[in-house]
């Protein structure tokens, strides 16, 4: 049966954009970023406003299609990580869900890479757990409707052969209804073929970091020459459910316990 979201929130979905992108960049990410804005008619259909993200290859813009009202979020990406990037569109392209964040369009410039996807107010779930850690527990309804969203995302994804890996809280936006996003498909990869035990390619996830290792199932986190498992549906929900106690004591990072 289909999950869906029990979030008693009025669920506004404006149609998806026509666009190509377009920003007035603000100079924080590369020089080229201004050569690229002045250098792309496509670029003039939105305004740029700051920033909210960024990492090593990208920096994330909160942006508005001109002469309307409708905001978009705006992600400039190195050139150098165009295969990551091609393989994120090619699945974003594919989810059309209210638990995964909408995906509108992307280009090329001189320079970057851009994608255009939903903009969620809401910034966050490692966000609002740091800001609500403070204050104790979150109460067990908030983290059922969270649980729920999640899964229902996530079932989307698998019904569409996608698995997604890892839940990082940093990944997962928020709207302005409380509506949780997976918004991270960087780690996402097909399900193996019936009766394939392991994919071709299964050799171990090298997480960049113990945040995301600590919302991945253990099985990945090793080679199968070392008794790692493959990347299934199975291990999917492992992730899924290292995220519940994080979010019920407000605490957006779990240890994994490993023995020798």
């Amino acid at each position: 049966a289909t999950i869906s979201s029990s979030t008693a929130f009025l669920h506004f979905r404006p149609p998806p954009l026509a666009c190509r992108l377009v920003p007035a960049a603000p100079r924080s990410l590369a020089q080229g970023v201004d050569h690229d804005v002045a250098s792309s008619p496509a670029m003039d259909r939105y305004q740029i406003y700051e920033s909210i993200g960024s990492s090593t290859h990208s920096i994330v813009y909160k942006a508005r299609e001109r002469k309307t009202i409708r905001f978009v979020a705006v992600r400039s990406t190195d050139k150098s990580q165009r295969q990551k990037v091609v393989h994120e569109v090619r699945t974003m392209a594919r989810m059309q869900h209210e638990n995964v964040a909408r995906f509108f369009a992307w280009f090329e410039t001189t320079n970057h890479l851009w994608t255009v996807t939903e903009y969620c107010a809401g910034g966050n779930l490692r966000e609002l757990l740091q800001q609500d850690a403070p204050f104790g527990m979150q109460p067990e309804s908030t983290v059922g409707s969270f649980g729920v969203d999640l899964l229902a995302g996530m079932q989307h994804l698998h019904a569409r052969g996608v698995l997604l890996v890892s839940f990082d809280p940093q990944k997962i936006l928020i709207d302005e209804y409380g509506i949780l996003k997976l918004a991270d498909f960087a780690q996402t990869r097909g399900m193996p073929a019936q009766g394939d035990a392991w994919p071709a390619d299964a050799t171990g996830v090298t997480p960049s970091d113990a945040r995301v290792a600590s919302y991945t199932a253990p099985e990945l986190l090793l080679s199968r020459a070392d008794g790692g498992g493959p990347h299934s549906a199975a291990s999917d929900f492992w992730a899924f459910g290292a995220l519940i106690p994080s979010m019920l004591h407000s605490y957006p990072h779990v240890m994994l316990l490993c023995t020798a």
